[in-house]
């Protein structure tokens, strides 16, 4: 099992801890689920009702890295929270190097770079672990996700229903010269 912590600050200078989730954390992951808005709910399940079962918990509190990740941040201004949001990877079943990435931030934090630092460690992690892609579903309408997978240098191909497949390749640079011919 994964076991880790980064401190860092977002880009308004709130002090923040990232770490794989745990058991533990059940309560405070639905406390930052309950605490989206309809909107970003929307944008992240393509549903305002989605709501958070049980599984979904238990999905989330993977012990096996090689298999499946889940990050959760906390506002070190309030200790023990780790209701900030969360980024995950799983491997898919069809794609064994391929692990299929969601990421959510509560509003309240939107806008100040924790998606991106929990992206950049879902990438690094993933690389680590041998795999080669992680690929996800965006609303094509949801701008600030793509912005932040344009920054990764992820792919894009428009589904029916406006949805986006996003592949974001994981070669390491010298990898990546032997498949461009460089």
């Amino acid at each position: 099992m994964l076991d880790f912590q980064v401190q860092t600050t977002l880009d308004d200078g709130t002090p923040v801890l990232i770490r794989p989730l745990r058991p533990e954390d059940h309560d405070d992951i639905l406390s930052g689920f309950q605490r989206l808005s309809p909107h970003t709910r929307y944008l992240r399940y393509s549903s305002v009702s989605a709501k958070l079962t049980p599984d979904d918990l238990n999905t989330l509190i993977c012990q096996d890295e090689t298999k499946c990740l889940a990050l959760g941040a906390a506002d070190l201004r309030r200790p023990g929270h780790y209701g900030m949001g969360v980024a995950r990877y799983m491997r898919c079943d069809e794609e064994p190097n391929t692990a299929e990435i969601a990421i959510v931030v509560v509003d309240e934090y939107q806008g100040r770079g924790l998606g991106s630092l929990m992206l950049d460690l879902l990438i690094t992690i993933a690389r680590k672990n041998g795999f080669h892609t992680l690929s996800g579903y965006v609303l094509a309408e949801n701008r600030a996700m793509i912005r932040m997978l344009k920054r990764v240098h992820a792919h894009f191909r428009s589904l029916d229903g406006g949805m986006i497949r996003i592949d974001i390749p994981l070669l390491e640079s010298s990898q990546l010269k032997k498949v461009v011919g460089l």
